[in-house]
């Protein structure tokens, strides 16, 4: 089975992949964009982003966001299946975006794709708790 993992890091638009071993690699880009359609890596309180994502394989992905205090909240989404090199926008429900909110807390806010060849293996998602890089190593 096939897995990968995207962590983009909003403030500082750090790519970090990890790819557990014995295992084919699916390749993930991922960008946000304004409403404009323009690539952005920073955010600010009431900012409205969507998400580009493109694979190179066929697969299933999960998109997990986790805020400056390590909140975390799986996106909803319609439907996680990925062709290969086709670009899908998310959230992918028509009409719909995301707003940054205005909570106060200012930091470094992460957003984690996830992609399988097949959506068992993708991470259970658990709502519950705190996020940290413990979590990465465990799917």
């Amino acid at each position: 089975m096939r897995k990968s993992v995207l962590v983009i890091c909003i403030l500082f638009y750090m790519i970090l992949s990890i790819f557990p071993q014995n295992t084919s690699v699916i390749s993930i880009r991922g960008s946000m964009l304004d409403v404009h359609g323009n690539e952005v890596n920073i955010l600010h309180p009431k900012d409205t982003i969507k998400f580009r994502i493109t694979t190179d394989k066929n697969c299933y992905i999960s998109i997990l966001m986790v805020d400056a205090n390590g909140e975390k909240q799986w996106l909803p989404m319609k439907n996680n299946y990925m062709e290969a090199s086709v670009p899908r926008f998310f959230p992918d429900f028509p009409g719909k975006t995301l707003k940054v909110n205005n909570d106060g807390v200012y930091g470094n806010e992460c957003i984690v794709i996830y992609a399988a060849s097949s959506e068992a293996g993708l991470p259970t998602k658990n709502e519950e708790g705190k996020f940290n890089n413990q979590n990465l190593q465990q799917i």
